[in-house]
């Protein structure tokens, strides 16, 4: 695992979970410590998060991403923005999802601020 004062970005976990007989998410687990190569890795996560889609069951209907480190959800969300328009398929995907959130907490699990990362493809 990451410690805290490592200048990274990582992706500590990436997996799809069913959460009832409804709802199967995609759910990440970030961290990133280096703000300068974030835009790069934001890309990056866009990638692997559509791969897990494409490999996930058709139902799959949430997506939450949990960030710790020196980007914020609202950074986090400006990037993803930014790389978005060249992925068509994951437009697709996430329009089909009730949600799809970033999530930017503390290492000890406070949640600091939270945004959808669905409010820009209507």
């Amino acid at each position: 695992m990451t410690s805290s004062n490592d200048h990274t970005n990582v992706i500590e976990h990436l997996e799809t979970r069913p959460i009832d007989e409804t709802t199967t998410a995609i759910m990440a687990a970030l961290t990133m410590n280096d703000p300068a190569s974030a835009g790069e890795f934001v890309q990056e996560v866009l990638n692997k998060i559509l791969m897990q889609r494409m490999i996930s069951p058709p139902g799959t209907n949430l997506l939450c991403i949990t960030l710790i480190g020196e980007v914020t959800a609202g950074e986090f969300a400006a990037f993803w923005q930014q790389h978005l328009p060249g992925e068509p398929a994951l437009v697709t995907f996430l329009q089909m999802m009730r949600a799809a959130d970033v999530v930017y907490g503390s290492p000890e699990g406070k949640i600091i601020e939270q945004i959808s990362l669905l409010e820009s493809l209507s």
